[in-house]
């Protein structure tokens, strides 16, 4: 027979004991022990106010028995030791598993098993509603938690000598299934009992904590975080709780120091505070950390506060007795940018807030106004949110610690709103409130950052060091202080010292708190190449690297790649999945290395060759030669890729597809009939061609000319303004059909139209930038057009890559009136815009569009004498119509003005096409007659914003991608 000890209950001072079975009612609950023995004197329990079920519980958190046997109050115990005796031959104590037995009115629990359900539920009517309520919830959890095996390093079902103490997990959730199980996982090595609140989720989050073993309360929702927060605890059923919110996860390293630890806890200590590691932007920065009691024992706290809630003390003075813990700390997810975007929480966060502060009084006003004030914020109404902080920190009973937060988080929101003077005010009464300079020197940094006072910035940084700790606990780590060190030496072009600041953080913590571009583009600055990245990434975070990759320009995107596949820690699979999505943007040559790759890797539908014929933003030519690779790979749809290309391309780019096709795949040339070239007569045009760096362009027209013109239809002129590049060797050939004109690079574009012109030979001059190419029959309509004498400026149609309309000439839009009849308001000037841009290319319309108003600069038919004759008009500074309109296209509408009133029409020519050979920002940016941008060749990221969009991060991805 096992030892059996009892464990009394009384409403009195106490109970007097005569022997171990001779006790009063009402008695609740034996404890047995597998080991023989004499039996140890009762224990008596005084319930302090709790119900019978609460003491039970309480009783059961802190005794060390291995099981429980629980009969009704007022039963006579050795009334019941038959039913345990054969309850033990039937079950022996040392095996009885996970299972409550329940005989002759008697329950036989594993204590552990009735712990990790949370005890008996003190909601519970009656004696034997509680006992049935927890019979079925160990039942349940004997079936499904198979985690719970050794985890104190048993025998069997014996504890070791020295049991460690009660610990509950606990947590309140909704729609949480993402995130859910990886908090629960992370918590579990730790903790004995897992319950999970759940206010109303309409997703899996509550069929995954109860496969993970948790016990699942269904609460509800009602805008108050400190009610659900105190409801969930209430089921826990350990001397002390562990609290987190499903989008953290908890980093230990060793549970059972931490388990030690809370054994170890001083008696006036109340909670642990725990440091909070906040992710912040795309998820691998350091973000911000803090410090808030989250390890707590559960009898002496309570939380307040419906939104930002706090711990206090249940009775007596409100505020808790904290020590420091160091042995573990939570990692949030929820302040990354794609998390805030999906959760819209300023909305919900400003009601609940709002409602707080109205109802908080006494020393819990000034908490909830902090709260409310950034609530305000994250909604975007600074001004409410700086007059809520003043009113906060009018408030007399304050604390230090929430004063120096309202300082703080004023500033920071002036900072961000570039209202500097103002925050510079905020800056200097926190200076008054502190007692340690960490704070002030951040945010003086800060300051001057966003002031562009590099070397400012730099000083107030250095002042901190590696890393600081204020006088409230918060730590501002190397990881959180380098990237801002790495922004003030780019300032001071110190661009060799920033990156090495970025490469140590990411080496020795691996977080980035920037862009991965941006420390591209300070290697690529200071002369050194990628390849330093890959091995500083770290594999545990491949995912969210991976994705900042994919934000990338492509070229960059691909060094990194390229990289990490020789170089780096992270799994191959995860590369090319990356890589399978970079490498369509990628030149065909590119692609197909990483197509072999990712072939060999056994993921044929992931191949970027395919995606890059389907792409409708490559150009042509790409398209099609990712297509004749295909088929020399003998890619089984090959033959459907090529039907889906002629289905989608206009008939005008067939001759560019059959060119890139006749070499790799002659069988699918048959999918796309071109027609050959109508006779035109000898010296027809003159083709002008302005250049400038633009000799892999240059030789494509050319070639595309050569096959779509009859012989001797027209002559080339080139106008080469001061190129680098080959271009710059470009000749006369010998039977002048291609002649050369070299001018300073300062050449305007409208000096080289007319310096072609003025060397022309023929009647009527073409202007064509070099990055368009001629397509089949492009020069008979045009000259159709000009066999009307009374025509003397044709508009050709420019298709882009992807065989829409780029123009169809431009025409004088109108601009909107104004909403208001506000007087003194100057009405906005008409504009010049291309006319059915984005039209797809065979839109039978095109042909109604009529005549333009004026040709686009890119390309352009006028007779030679007209535009030469123009040249005065030209040159004008003054623009046509609109002084809005910038270079070239100015200098065209002046053109056409000048056309018109000298009697001659303009005409436009469907028919006659030009196809778009790329997209390039350079050129466009030419043809208006604007500088570059810096931006357009030395910064590596692709898009300004650093976001990715749902889509491009796994809605349509292939099956590697998610692999």
């Amino acid at each position: 027979m096992p030892r059996v000890v009892p464990v009394l209950f009384s409403s009195g001072e106490g109970v007097p004991a005569t022997g171990w079975l001779d006790l009063p009612a009402p008695f609740s609950l034996l404890l047995v022990a597998p080991d023989p023995g004499p039996p140890p004197p009762p224990r008596v329990l005084v319930p302090a106010g709790r119900s019978p079920l609460g003491a039970l519980n309480d009783a059961t958190a802190l005794v060390e028995a291995t099981h429980l046997v629980l009969l009704s109050p007022g039963s006579d115990p050795a009334a019941h030791l038959p039913a345990l005796r054969r309850l033990g031959e039937k079950h022996p104590w040392q095996e009885p598993g996970r299972v409550a037995l329940v005989e002759d009115g008697v329950l036989l629990a594993e204590r552990e098993g009735l712990l990790a359900v949370g005890g008996l539920p003190e909601e519970a009517t009656s004696w034997e509603q509680a006992i049935e309520t927890t019979r079925q919830r160990i039942l349940e959890l004997s079936a499904s938690d198979s985690r719970r095996e050794d985890r104190h390093g048993r025998t069997g079902s014996v504890y070791p000598a020295q049991h460690p103490v009660f610990l509950s997990g606990c947590l309140i959730v909704k729609d949480e299934e993402r995130f859910i199980e990886q908090c629960l996982r992370s918590i579990l090595p730790v903790v004995d009992e897992v319950v999970v609140y759940d206010t109303g989720s309409t997703d899996r989050t509550r069929e995954i904590a109860k496969e993970l073993g948790a016990l699942v309360v269904e609460g509800y929702w009602d805008d108050d975080f400190a009610r659900a927060r105190n409801a969930a605890v209430r089921r826990c059923g350990g001397e002390w709780v562990l609290w987190l919110d499903a989008d953290e996860v908890l980093v230990c390293e060793d549970p059972r120091e931490l388990r030690s630890l809370l054994q170890r806890t001083k008696p006036e200590i109340d909670a642990w505070s725990v440091e909070i590691e906040n992710l912040t932007g795309a998820g691998v920065g350091a973000g911000f950390s803090h410090r808030a009691a989250r390890l707590f024992r559960r009898g002496r706290c309570r939380w307040v506060g419906k939104l930002h809630e706090q711990l206090i003390r249940t009775k007596g003075r409100p505020e808790i007795a904290q020590a420091l813990l160091e042995t573990a700390f939570l990692r949030h997810y929820g302040y990354t940018d794609r998390m805030l975007a999906e959760r819209n929480k300023a909305e919900r966060n400003l009601r609940v807030a709002e409602a707080d502060a109205r109802a908080a009084d006494g020393p819990f006003r000034s908490t909830a106004l902090v709260s409310l004030a950034r609530s305000q914020h994250l909604a975007g109404d600074v001004d409410r949110a700086l007059s809520t902080l003043e009113e906060a920190l009018g408030e007399a009973d304050m604390t230090p610690t929430l004063r120096r937060l309202a300082l703080r988080t004023g500033a920071n929101t002036l900072i961000h709103e570039h209202r500097f003077a103002e925050a510079e005010a905020w800056i200097e009464r926190l200076a008054a409130a502190c007692t340690s300079p960490v704070q002030v020197l951040r945010l003086r940094a800060d300051l001057a950052l966003a002031k562009e006072h590099w070397q400012e910035a730099l000083d107030c940084l250095d002042a901190l060091g590696p890393t600081a700790v204020d006088e409230d606990g918060e730590r501002l780590s190397f990881a959180m202080l380098a990237p801002l060190r790495a922004k003030a030496l780019s300032g001071l072009q110190r661009w060799s010292e920033a990156a090495d600041q970025l490469l140590e953080v990411l080496r020795s913590e691996g977080t980035l708190d920037t862009h991965l571009g941006e420390l591209l583009a300070c290697l690529e600055r200071a002369g050194r190449s990628a390849d330093e990245v890959a091995p500083a990434i770290p594999p545990e975070k491949a995912e969210l690297f991976m994705a900042q990759v994919r934000q990338l320009d492509p070229p960059h995107g691909d060094l990194v790649l390229e990289a990490l596949w020789t170089k780096g820690r992270i799994p191959p699979v995860k590369v090319l999945a990356t890589a399978g999505l970079v490498a369509a943007e990628l030149p065909v040559e590119r692609a197909l290395v990483w197509s072999t790759r990712i072939r060999q890797a056994g993921y044929p539908e992931a191949c970027p060759l395919r995606a890059l014929v389907r792409a409708p933003h490559r150009g042509v030519a790409d398209r099609a030669a990712a297509l004749g690779v295909l088929a020399r790979l003998q890619d089984p749809i090959a033959g459907d890729l090529a039907l889906e290309l002629a289905d989608e391309l206009p008939m005008a780019c067939y001759p560019l597809v059959v060119s890139q096709l006749a070499a790799l795949a002659p069988s699918l040339v048959t999918h796309f009939p071109t027609p050959g070239p109508e006779p035109l007569p000898p010296r027809a045009f003159s083709l002008v061609v302005p250049c400038q760096d633009d000799a892999s362009l240059l030789s494509g027209l050319l070639a595309s000319v050569t096959r779509s013109t009859p012989p001797g239809a027209l002559e080339v002129v080139l106008v080469d303004r001061g190129s680098t590049d080959a271009t710059a060797q470009v000749q006369d050939t010998p039977d002048g059909l291609v002649r050369a004109l070299h001018r300073p690079r300062e050449t305007s574009l409208l000096d080289a139209w007319l310096a072609g012109a003025a060397a022309a030979r023929n009647p009527v001059v073409l202007v064509v930038d070099p990055d368009f190419l001629a397509t089949p029959n492009w020069l008979a309509p045009l000259y159709r057009a000009f066999e009307d004498p009374t025509v003397g400026l044709v508009a050709p149609l420019l298709l882009d890559v992807d065989g829409t309309v780029w123009s169809a000439g431009c025409h004088w839009v109108e601009p909107e009136p104004p909403e208001d009849d506000a007087e003194g308001d100057e009405p906005s000037p008409a504009r010049l815009e291309p006319r059915g841009a984005g039209r797809p290319g065979r839109d039978p319309d095109l042909a109604e569009f009529g005549p333009p108003d004026a040709p686009a600069p890119a390309a352009f038919a006028c007779r030679r004498d007209l535009l030469l004759g123009a040249a005065e008009a030209l040159r004008d500074d003054r623009p046509a119509e609109d002084d809005t309109v910038p270079g070239p296209l100015a200098a065209l509408a002046r053109l056409a003005d000048h056309l018109r009133a000298a009697g001659s029409a303009l005409a436009f020519a469907p028919e006659a096409v030009l196809l778009r050979a790329a997209r390039d920002p350079r050129l466009d940016r030419r043809r208006a007659g604007l500088p570059p941008t810096e931006d357009e060749s030395t910064t590596p990221v692709a898009g300004s914003d650093g976001e990715t969009s749902d889509a491009q991060q796994g809605a349509d991805e292939p099956a590697l991608a998610r692999a």
